[in-house]
């Protein structure tokens, strides 16, 4: 959750622990994250997170979307489509249930890039191929510098490093070319990328109340 005094935007909020324990038997380390009891570590009310910016509407990373009523909503157009209608859970395997209520959210509906505060401190991601509106999200801090939450444009570092796809994402071609769009990114701003589903990396990270400067 890139966070300043002022202004806070949640990007991922996975499933809520006790279901997270049950669902993640591949990745069992994330059932010990709640996303809930991070946020009141550092004594943030869900209700009152003013943006919210999902990279994409699967469950691990929606699962808590229904608590944040009070934000604003920003996702890709093509993602949208397919959030809120008839068919994403008989098509799109998405659990509408855990972010249903953003329905009625304010929504800033985006066909690409997009800066959130105007200044290029949080600038959305389109990157477009696990899902058809992904999108991750490029952020500045004051002492680390630039930094990219890869959402699932990839999973594991080694897939990174050998640009490698999995067999489960909407569009291989889209995926390889954000890839390479996020690398060209990292040349130019030195941003470090931050893969969600990375065990190694994620261990290495201070977890709330501490954080990332």
């Amino acid at each position: 959750m890139p966070r300043n005094a002022s202004r806070s935007i949640i990007a991922t909020c996975r499933y809520p622990q006790e279901s997270s324990c049950e669902r993640e038997s591949l990745q069992p380390w994330w059932c010990f994250f709640s996303p809930t009891g991070a946020l009141a570590e550092i004594g943030v009310d869900p209700a009152k997170i003013e943006h919210v910016a999902f990279s994409h509407t699967h469950g691990d990373h929606v699962g808590n979307g229904n608590l944040f009523t009070g934000a604003t909503l920003y996702m890709q157009q093509t993602e949208y489509d397919i959030a809120f209608r008839a068919d994403a859970v008989s098509k799109w395997n998405f659990e509408v249930t855990r972010y249903d209520t953003l329905r009625g959210n304010k929504t800033v509906k985006l066909n690409g890039d997009h800066d959130v505060f105007g200044d290029g401190a949080v600038v959305i991601i389109a990157t477009p191929g696990h899902t058809p509106g992904h999108q991750s999200l490029w952020g500045r801090l004051p002492k680390t510098g630039p930094v990219i939450l890869s959402g699932d444009m990839v999973h594991l570092q080694d897939n990174w490093t050998h640009r490698r796809v999995p067999s489960f994402n909407f569009d291989m071609a889209q995926s390889l070319k954000s890839m390479e769009k996020v690398a060209g990114l990292m040349q130019k701003t030195g941003a470090k990328l931050w893969i969600n589903h990375d065990q190694a990396q994620s261990d290495a990270m201070p977890k709330a109340p501490q954080f990332i400067p």
